[in-house]
This record gives structure tokens, sequence and C-alpha cells, in this order.
């Protein structure tokens, strides 16, 4: 899959948001993705669930935490997604986390 790449090989994977790199909601059901988890605002909800997809929207702050209030939002954020991600995995469902350039968060670049 275009974007795409896997930590976990075909089941664990990051890639950027649909704003920076566009993607097919079918397209990625049609590659064996079962989950998506957005750490922005950027993914079309609709368009995932039609495509068979569950989504987990997960908005985390898009800026590095340099305070202490930063910082205990995306702790709080991780508390959140983390164990959705770990759900998806264990229960063999390919999960593909993305954010908005896939860099900060999800490691792509």
């Amino acid at each position: 899959m275009e974007h795409v790449f896997w930590v976990i090989d075909g089941l664990l994977g990051g890639r950027p948001g649909p704003v920076t790199a566009p993607w097919q909601a079918e397209q990625l059901g049609r590659g064996s993705v079962r989950t998506i988890v957005s750490l922005n605002r950027e993914a079309n909800a609709d368009e995932l669930a039609a495509a068979g997809l569950v989504h987990h929207p997960l908005p985390m702050p898009p800026i590095l935490p340099v305070t202490g209030v930063l910082q205990d939002l995306l702790l709080a954020g991780l508390e959140e997604v983390l164990p959705r991600v770990h759900e998806e995995v264990v229960a063999g469902r390919p999960t593909v986390i993305h954010c908005h350039e896939g860099k900060d968060r999800t490691g792509w670049c």
C-alpha cells in the first residue's frame, strides 16, 4: 500500500494523513487494513465507515510538548491511544495510525 510503513508486517503501520498523502478509503480496506487510528482531525469518518473500516479518532496536540501542560495533554492522549492500538493488533486486525505528515507522531518520514 502506498505511503504505509509497517512496524509489524501487515499488522501495525503508520502513514501520513490524507491531506499530505491522499488516500482512497476503499483502497485501504482492499489492501487488508481494518482499522484507522487518527492522531489528528483530517480523516473523513463517514468515508472510512463506508469502506468498512473501524475508525478511532484520537487527536493529539500537533506541536512538541515543551511545557508541562502540553506534556500532560500528550500523556493523556497516549493513555487513550495505546490501549486501542493494542486491542486491534492483539485481535489480528491490521491497523494504520496516521497524523498529518507522518513524521512526528507516526515516524513515516
